[in-house]
């Protein structure tokens, strides 16, 4: 991680209020939040779905998957998310 000195201008600009900003992008932080977001409201669905009906199974595939999401949604948060709130 880069750490912004937020008293010294952020590329010529004005000083910025969210020092370890990791991804400087608001697109890809946008995306991502979205990708994960979009994954932790579908997933559950899913579940709920595959837990009601016998005539499929979807374990093997929405188990992993939710524990993936979990991971990276608590990745995001912990490290993209939650620098990037200014701190005033």
């Amino acid at each position: 991680m880069t750490h912004i000195d937020t008293t010294e201008p952020v590329d010529g600009g004005l000083p910025t209020e969210t020092p370890n900003v990791v991804l400087a992008n608001p697109t890809v932080r946008r995306v991502l939040n979205y990708v994960v977001g979009t994954a932790a409201i579908v997933l559950p669905v899913a579940t709920i779905i595959d837990s009601r009906s016998d005539d499929f199974d979807w374990t093997s595939w929405t188990d992993p998957a939710t524990a993936a999401i979990s991971f990276l949604a608590g990745l995001l948060a912990v490290a993209v998310s939650g620098p990037n709130v200014p701190k005033k």
